[in-house]
């Protein structure tokens, strides 16, 4: 089982994207094909550049069998905007 992490930020969301990708033995173009996307398309979201479609990026996580799960954030003593621009790393 992963590891849990908290994705704050494109970036973050995309390495989880390539990492579970990589885990089933997917290369890019194949994961495209199997969502309708081009190659490119799904490398852009891996690298937290892409200004995808949600559903596109929903279809994408559910294709690597993952889910998507939002929950308020635990700490409130941190304003939304420092998150925001953070590197979400």
């Amino acid at each position: 089982m992963r590891i849990q992490r908290p994705i704050i930020s494109a970036k973050a969301l995309g390495r989880e994207i390539r990492d579970q990708r990589k885990l089933l033995g997917l290369n890019q173009a194949s994961t495209g094909r199997l969502v309708g996307v081009h190659q490119t398309t799904l490398s852009a979201v891996e690298r937290g550049v892409s200004n995808v479609k949600i559903d596109t990026l929903l279809k994408i996580i559910a294709a690597l069998r993952l889910e998507l799960l939002i929950q308020p954030i635990q700490s409130q003593e941190t304003p939304w905007e420092k998150i925001w621009n953070s590197d979400g790393s």
